[in-house]
């Protein structure tokens, strides 16, 4: 959407003032129907899938608790409750790896972490 805006509008925009776009900003914006209407679309789209999302956070954080040696996962730039809940449920058992960096390869193995090499 960002690409298609700035290639017909001349000027970029953020993603964040695209989310906040209504339907009409967007036929504003766009006055050719299809480019307004794919945009549009798309942003529905999103719309709908962040509700979802924030129905599906909502529902695990009332089933699935935190366990305390898994506390110090927050502490990690990046890793919120969901993504320390998703380490939580996929990993069992800390105790079951023998140093930390087997932990991390693990998690990066899993794409949940980057990797050293910034990959």
């Amino acid at each position: 959407m960002r690409n298609l805006l700035a290639r017909n509008l001349g000027r970029s925009a953020s993603a964040n003032g695209i989310k906040r776009m209504s339907d009409a900003q967007v036929s504003q914006r766009l006055p050719d129907v299809d480019l307004a209407l794919a945009v549009q679309s798309n942003l529905a789209v999103m719309r709908t899938l962040d509700k979802m999302i924030a129905r599906l956070q909502r529902a695990v954080l009332t089933r699935v608790k935190l366990r305390p040696e898994f506390k110090q996962l927050l502490t990690v730039s990046g890793i919120g409750q969901i993504l320390g809940l998703t380490v939580i449920l996929e990993t069992a058992t800390a105790g079951r790896f023998d140093k930390v960096g087997n932990y991390a390869s693990l998690l990066r193995s899993q794409g949940q972490l980057p990797s050293d090499s910034g990959a």
